[in-house]
């Protein structure tokens, strides 16, 4: 995951008057033990889908309830080749995870036409 991924997600997701919101960024550094990886292949079908269906969101709250690590890491809808980060600040690793910030990052107001 970087900034700029979350920024695209965002671009896409959010709606209107979401997208140029001012945002805060806490950057967060981990070691790849804590990460339980989730390849598209194993993830269940439909996770991808427009639009959107719950079949993503079940997964992500198994994995939080069942509590198996601290971090998971999914592929991004909207660039396949990069990962997407979810944390699980429940779990008794989740003070391994080092974060940084809170910074300030705006959006380029060139990223959106009118």
């Amino acid at each position: 995951g970087s900034i700029s991924l979350c920024m695209l997600e965002m671009l896409v997701q959010g709606n209107r008057s979401e997208r140029l919101a001012p945002y805060i960024c806490i950057g967060m550094q981990f070691d790849e033990a804590l990460v339980e990886w989730h390849p598209a292949g194993k993830l269940p079908p439909g996770w991808y889908e427009l639009p959107y269906t719950n079949a993503g969101q079940k997964a992500g709250d198994e994995w939080l309830s069942s509590g198996r690590s601290a971090v998971m890491a999914v592929p991004s809808v909207v660039v396949p080749q990069e990962w997407n980060f979810l944390i699980n600040p429940l779990h008794p690793d989740f003070g391994k995870i080092h974060r940084s910030g809170p910074e300030f990052t705006p959006f380029d107001r060139r990223l959106i036409r009118e």
